[in-house]
């Protein structure tokens, strides 16, 4: 009788420890496709965002636009929603603002461990200037360049990132042999609000040749 007992509670425990192990493997692996589909996404925006640069720097036009709307948050399983940040990095070869070098895309998430990544090459003849109405957003790298913070998920008033602005121009009438490369981190939620050709920095740079067109490696 008390072999039985013993047997049916050794039953019953091995049952409970079965049944958390059961569980402990479904939390893991609901935990890991959250994980795998927030990289997925999180690459899936820096590869748009790289590709929208690419078009513009390899166009054979002269002048070129592309916009890149910026999507409020990832979405995971069952419709959460996880905030990511942006940064755009311009970075040169050696650190040298002469030579070649990279706008790099790096896309994180607020939560977890998920990333997205993209690189995006320049010749010389590229003159790049980072665009934002928060002065604070763009800082000096250690490369010789600008770091960017596009900031897509935040909730205060006036500082959510909307669209990122790709603009390209020549200016024609100084006969420069280089093109300005303009991206914009543009705060507004009507895009007709965003930088155009037809002034801020692009008409200072390709039109007017004023001051106010700061390119990194002017």
């Amino acid at each position: 009788m008390r072999g039985d007992l013993a047997l049916w509670i050794l039953s019953k425990f091995g049952l409970v420890f079965f049944l958390f192990a059961i569980a402990g493997f479904i939390m893991v692996f609901a935990t890991r496709a959250k994980d795998t589909m927030c990289s997925q996404q999180a690459q899936a925006i820096a590869d748009s965002i790289g590709g929208k640069i690419s078009q513009v720097v390899n166009s054979p036009l002269d002048d070129e636009k592309r916009i890149e709307p910026l999507k409020s948050g990832i979405t995971l399983a069952q419709g959460y929603l996880v905030g990511y940040n942006v940064t755009i990095s311009v970075v040169f070869h050696d650190g040298d603002t002469s030579k070649p070098g990279d706008i790099l895309v790096d896309v994180k998430s607020k939560r977890g461990n998920c990333e997205g990544y993209s690189r995006v090459p320049f010749s010389t003849n590229t003159r790049i200037q980072l665009l934002s109405a928060i002065s604070d957003r763009i800082a000096p790298n250690n490369r010789g360049g600008e770091d960017m913070r596009v900031l897509p998920s935040t909730t205060t008033q006036g500082q959510k990132s909307y669209y990122l602005v790709i603009l390209k121009c020549k200016n024609e009438q100084q006969w420069e042999p280089w093109h300005y490369l303009l991206i914009q981190d543009c705060m507004h939620n009507h895009l007709d609000k965003c930088m155009s050709f037809n002034g801020g920095a692009p008409y200072a740079c390709c039109i007017e040749s004023s001051s106010s067109c700061n390119p990194i490696n002017g």
